[in-house]
């Protein structure tokens, strides 16, 4: 008995979808170089691509209190200098 595999190809406006997802995410992440670049409040998508880090993590940090934030509705603000305290209180890795 044999059989036959049906190879569907992939559709080409989601591979063009899925390039420009990529091409924003590394414009994002290029778009602050310093901190004098960041504005003054940030919604925590920006937290989480600021600081490289996931935005389940970004919402943890939020919602546990380790960075101040403000409320406004539904959506949380995040002032660019509670970016510097969180630093801050992280210990130095040295190796």
């Amino acid at each position: 008995m044999s059989y036959t595999v049906k190879v569907i190809p992939r559709k080409r406006e989601n591979s063009i979808q899925e390039n420009s997802s990529k091409q924003e995410d590394n414009e994002v992440k290029n778009m602050y170089k310093s901190y004098d670049e960041l504005p003054l409040f940030l919604t925590v998508e920006d937290l989480a691509k600021t600081l490289q880090i996931g935005l389940n993590t970004a919402y943890n940090l939020v919602r546990s209190d380790k960075i101040s934030c403000y409320r406004a509705g539904v959506q949380y603000r995040i002032p660019k200098e509670s970016i510097r305290e969180l630093l801050s209180t992280v210990p130095n890795c040295s190796r």
